[in-house]
């Protein structure tokens, strides 16, 4: 158990690092590194719906397949994608936003299972997931015409999500030593 925990709490902590990193540069280039992003998937998804239509044309077997199909659907979408990266550019906030969504739903039932944990200060964290909840709405719904401020909106919450799940991993760490210190003064 102890080292399920410790390997969680490095995982959260690196995630985090990783989402204020990202946050960061889309604060301090947000053109291109949305560009970058989009074209890169872009690419990405060219190569390996070509890639899926080789494979598919070099195996031998033969039956239901459906390879080929996949492989034209990702290729045309990758070739959109590099084509038209602007297009890609607004869906990419819109994502970011969804993502923040998800995770403010995910720390509103942590900061629960802190309050039945006893844990006092569960509201802090509460609000922390209610901030990122406000902000994934208003990365999506935003009426923002500027790429550029929608992804230095985004980079700003995707660092606050970052810096409220340092915040989180430690205070729980704090909280499981006190626990351990606890149990292990009361053992037989």
């Amino acid at each position: 158990m102890k080292e399920w925990l410790k390997r969680t709490k490095a995982n959260i902590i690196l995630v985090a690092l990783l989402t204020m990193i990202l946050g960061l540069v889309l604060i301090l280039w947000p053109t291109s590194s949305t560009m970058f992003i989009c074209l890169l998937s872009g690419w990405l998804l060219l190569l390996g719906g070509i890639l899926s239509i080789i494979l598919y044309f070099s195996a031998p077997q033969t039956g239901p397949n459906a390879g080929l199909f996949l492989g034209l659907v990702v290729s045309a979408l990758g070739l959109w994608t590099v084509i038209r990266p602007g297009t890609v550019v607004q869906f990419l906030s819109v994502l970011f936003g969804i993502i923040l969504l998800i995770h403010g739903f995910l720390n509103v039932q942590d900061s629960i299972e802190l309050k039945r944990s006893a844990y006092a200060d569960w509201w802090v964290y509460l609000l922390f997931a209610v901030i990122t909840i406000t902000l994934g709405i208003f990365v999506i719904w935003a009426p923002l015409a500027s790429a550029s401020a929608m992804a230095i909106i985004s980079g700003a919450s995707l660092l606050f999500d970052g810096i409220t799940d340092l915040i989180f991993v430690f205070r729980a760490s704090k909280v499981i030593r006190k626990f351990d210190s606890y149990t292990n003064s009361y053992t037989i």
